[in-house]
């Protein structure tokens, strides 16, 4: 519904709302104060929107002894109260006021359905044991026994959201394809057949099978969202597409869908909280291209504020942690650890949403780790992180932590060990969950500990062999080119440095200029520039340094990477006056 249409909505349940007060009709005057929540809901007017409910409408349903309408206000208060991130009230609400009715009412249905909005919530707070108990108990056999075909398909992709949150590809995409979608073809329910292949692109995106994951959002998907005229659905299924263009390195075109496509969408149609979305998706964009300055001015101007005025202190909390990676990523690493420790975290901890914190956790061990703190980083990781993900029973998230522990053992020179995880605990895990990206991705991290360890004829194997060709098959084209930048380093250690060179400027830098990637062509150009040196030839590479890398650091506000090239320019004029003085 649009923001015209959301307007004549309200003006029109303010109309009946004049009506049933002028006959003294509470019925009336309940139905016309449902409708303007809903309206404010849509719109993301939450505070209203709750304030209607528990104030005008409850004390109603109270008054005249309608238990089924007051459990269902109820409910809704719940779900706004979801919404805003108070998941203990929510669930209490749901738990104690509304379950109770439905079970003295001997309503099956209305039971199951709030059971799942429990699941919903365990879900969130990642707790996904008790979600997927709710679902495999208590929904399925309800919806079976009341033959409800189309309920019992909801919940069956519901289950396959919890695998597919753990890490169990091959488990979700099994339900989806065998369960889900022939019952949505059975009944001839196109919009939720789409909703489904959406899922399935979702899943190949997870495991890096991004072709297919594209082949089924735009052929699939799109044109259904258009011919049933589903403007929301039309831009949401856009936003991810341009996720996947994001993971294939297309920045430009990704950044171009979400400006273009889909945020005039969210405001055309009033939807603010889904224009807040759009705006920190593109941030992510940002970000990635290196455009820090803008990234940052994005979530502080326009994001935070929207989340603060909704009262969403899960999405403000969220978005506080972009900031934080944003400020990570230009080296501002107190103040990312700040945001990460003071801001962020008190927030999943208030409102238990254990897979967030546990999240963040990492993050928070990652900037330690940049800062030198290895012990405290690994402690984190290990007594923290790592226990979190095994009470989730998250075994992608652990494989995650266990390969961020192996680059501190390697950090700390424990590289033995380090290599050992990857090999023995974290590699099985992506093998056995199809996860054909973060396998290639493990496998570069083994590659770059042979490269430290000086076994550059095994990195380069490694690199050539087994991860390039995925990246290939995938049609990842910016981690391919990262790969290859990655073998031209190794070259450059052997002494092979034309051909490292050649790598460097025909094969890499002339991706991210395709792909509109400011800051890896900069961090190319670092490099190339460094083989210059590395062949005595210091005037070109000052010249890079000067000319070609500083600049878009300096423009990019990435305060870390600009000190390293200072550094470097630094010891480029200590070489080459040394190399003038042995000269003469």
């Amino acid at each position: 519904m649009n923001a015209g249409l959301l307007d004549i909505a309200l003006g029109s349940a303010r109309e009946l709302q004049v009506l049933a007060r002028s006959q003294r009709t509470e019925s009336f005057d309940t139905k016309a104060f449902a409708i303007i929540a809903d309206v404010l809901y849509a719109r993301g007017e939450l505070d209203e929107a709750l304030r209607i409910r528990q104030e005008e409408m409850l004390p109603v349903f109270e008054r005249l002894g309608d238990a089924r309408s007051q459990a269902m206000t109820l409910t809704k208060v719940a779900d706004i109260l979801e919404d805003r991130g108070e998941l203990d009230d929510a669930l209490h609400i749901l738990r104690d006021e509304v379950l109770p009715v439905f079970e003295r009412l001997g309503d099956l249905r209305s039971r199951a359905m709030t059971l799942g909005k429990m699941a919903d919530i365990f879900q969130g707070r990642g707790n996904l044991d008790e979600a997927l108990r709710i679902r495999l108990e208590e929904e399925l056999p309800v919806y079976e026994k009341l033959g409800d075909l189309h309920s019992r398909a909801v919940t069956q992709g519901q289950v396959a959201d919890i695998f597919q949150t753990r890490g169990m590809l091959d488990k979700a995409l099994c339900i989806r394809q065998e369960e889900e979608l022939p019952a949505y073809e059975r009944l001839g329910d196109v919009r939720s057949r789409a909703v489904a292949l959406g899922k399935v692109a979702d899943i190949l995106l997870a495991r890096g099978e991004l072709d297919e994951a594209l082949r089924i959002r735009r052929e699939d998907v799109l044109p259904v969202f258009e011919r049933l005229g589903d403007v929301r659905s039309r831009a949401v299924a856009l936003g991810r597409v341009a996720d996947i263009l994001l993971a294939r390195g297309e920045l430009d075109e990704a950044l171009r869908i979400r400006r273009e496509d889909v945020l005039p969408v969210f405001e055309r149609l009033g939807d603010v909280r889904s224009r807040a979305v759009a705006l920190g998706k593109m941030a992510d964009i940002l970000l990635s291209q290196g455009e820090l300055d803008e990234a940052l001015r994005l979530l502080q101007e326009e994001v935070l504020p929207v989340n603060e005025r909704l009262g969403d202190v899960r999405s403000r909390a969220m978005t506080l942690g972009q900031v934080a990676d944003i400020l990570q990523a230009r080296g501002s690493l107190d103040e990312a650890l700040r945001i990460h420790l003071e801001e962020e975290l008190p927030v999943y901890e208030r409102l238990g949403d254990v897979h967030s914190r546990a999240m963040t956790l990492l993050q928070v061990a990652d900037i330690l780790h940049a800062q030198g703190e290895l012990d405290e980083a690994l402690r984190i990781l290990q007594s923290e992180v790592l226990p979190a993900n095994e009470r989730l029973g998250d075994v992608r998230s652990r494989a995650v932590t266990l390969g961020h522990v192996a680059d501190i053992l390697n950090a700390r020179g424990e590289v033995n060990e380090a290599l050992r995880i990857l090999q023995e605990e974290v590699l099985p895990i992506f093998e056995r969950l199809g996860d054909v990206r973060s396998l290639a991705l493990t496998l570069e991290q083994t590659a770059g500990i042979f490269a430290a360890r000086g076994q550059f004829d095994e990195a380069l194997r490694i690199r050539r062999e087994e991860v390039l060709p995925v990246f290939t098959r995938l049609g990842d084209v910016r981690s391919w080119a990262m790969t290859r930048g990655k073998v031209a380093s190794v070259l450059q250690a052997q002494g092979q440095l034309d051909e490292a060179l050649r790598i460097l400027r025909d094969e890499v830098l002339p991706i991210f200029e395709r792909l509109g990637d400011v800051n890896s062509r900069a961090v190319t150009l670092d490099m190339v520039a460094d083989v210059f040196s590395a062949r005595g030839e210091f005037d070109e590479a000052l010249r890079i340094h000067r000319e070609d890398v500083l600049p878009v650091f300096e423009r990019l506000g990435d305060v870390r990477s600009r000190a390293t090239s200072l550094r470097k320019v630094t010891a480029i004029l200590d070489a080459r006056g040394n190399y003038t003085g042995g000269q003469g």
